[in-house]
């Protein structure tokens, strides 16, 4: 591979391993702040900069795929997997989560609720399979560069810890842990992109 190609693969890594937790820490804590009044212009900001982290998340974990490819192939490409099904799925439930959010401010609040009661309880449990296959994803890379000493290991723990915790902090009633885990894993990719290796 041509030196100038390999120098951009690393740029466009270290970027996106900076660029995805810090739009995601920023998406949620504006997520919330809107708790208190959901029909705030906050919430869109909010939902576009999740989506702007998903866009970088991509390119981020294909970057730590690089790390590891001499770890396991094949553990490698199923994290992979696991993770970009977790984010193309990630990605259609936040722009439901837009289009609920659109129907609320443009509906009176009795149809709302019942457009929003009409939603089958398998449709959103379709949208928390995204965000585990995510996890399992970012926890199985995680494990990876604990192995491999590719970065060190408290690094990794960091970054295992905050992979662990996303999941939790999604559940209603749990937001409080989401975070702390945004800011491990933003402190862990941070030091990942300041590497040699990446």
């Amino acid at each position: 591979m041509p030196a100038d190609h390999e120098q951009l693969q690393r740029s466009i890594t270290r970027i996106s391993l900076i660029a995805a937790p810090t739009l995601l820490l920023v998406s949620e804590i504006l997520r919330a702040v809107t708790i208190q009044s959901p029909r705030s212009q906050v919430v869109f900001a909010s939902q576009v900069l999740a989506l702007a982290a998903l866009a970088f998340f991509a390119p981020a974990v294909l970057g730590l795929a690089r790390l590891l490819r001499a770890w396991s192939p094949a553990a490698t490409a199923s994290a992979l997997a696991l993770v970009l099904l977790g984010i193309m799925g990630s990605t259609g439930a936040v722009a439901l989560r837009v289009v609920m959010w659109g129907l609320e401010r443009t509906l009176a609040p009795d149809v709302f609720t019942g457009v929003r009661r009409a939603i089958p309880f398998q449709v959103l449990l379709t949208l928390l399979v995204p965000s585990l296959l995510f996890s399992l994803g970012l926890v199985a890379l995680a494990v990876g560069l604990y192995r491999t000493r590719v970065v060190p290991r408290r690094v990794s723990l960091l970054f295992l810890s905050g992979a662990i915790a996303f999941p939790i902090g999604s559940v209603p009633d749990v937001t409080s842990i989401i975070l702390p885990a945004c800011l491990a894993m933003l402190a862990a990719w941070v030091r990942i992109a300041m590497s040699r290796n990446s």
